[in-house]
């Protein structure tokens, strides 16, 4: 059967900087967004839901599924510098195949929406990687939320959004 599906990715820093309150307040809510989007017959229904953390490397944690399949969400650790240029590549190459294997399941695939967190000021060169993940002519360019926390440069938090950026302290928008 075709369904409308909305994919959505969490996109969560767990360099060093993140230990601490940072990591902690993720893991604790995780819970909660699994859930309150699980247990909505709708969302659960529309939606389906990544989880994928990044340091130096980036790694996927949770692959794409329908959260009322999930009976938890993994929890984030923290080390490591940060990579943004691995986090965006693996958003790439994540959704390319997750939007594949959807459509090849006869599914009619939204726009995948990314929320990206993050507390640090990136340590590598992730220009050519989020050119390529934003670039419009790519068909599958996701829309990315940006939310800063800690000492977070808002600058580059907002370079980062597609969409809105945030930061922990209510500024930007």
């Amino acid at each position: 059967m075709s369904e409308q599906v909305l994919p959505f990715y969490l996109v969560c820093d767990e360099s060093g900087s993140m230990s601490g309150e940072p990591i902690r307040a993720i893991n604790d809510s995780s819970p909660e967004l699994h859930g309150g989007s699980g247990s909505n017959p709708v969302v659960a229904d529309k939606t389906r839901f990544c989880l994928s953390g990044f340091s130096d490397q980036a790694h996927v944690l949770l692959p794409l599924s329908g959260l009322g399949k999930v009976s938890s969400v993994p929890a984030l650790g923290s080390h490591g510098g940060t990579s943004y240029g691995s986090a965006f590549d693996l958003l790439y190459t994540t959704i390319e195949s997750d939007v594949a294997d959807l459509k090849r399941d006869g599914h009619q695939v939204y726009r995948p929406t990314v929320f990206f967190l993050s507390d640090g000021q990136p340590g590598d060169n992730w220009a050519s990687s989020y050119q390529r993940l934003t670039d419009q002519s790519w068909r599958l360019h996701p829309n990315i939320l940006a939310f800063g926390f800690g000492q977070v440069d808002k600058s580059t938090i907002q370079k980062v959004a597609t969409v809105r950026a945030f930061i922990a302290d209510g500024s930007l928008g």
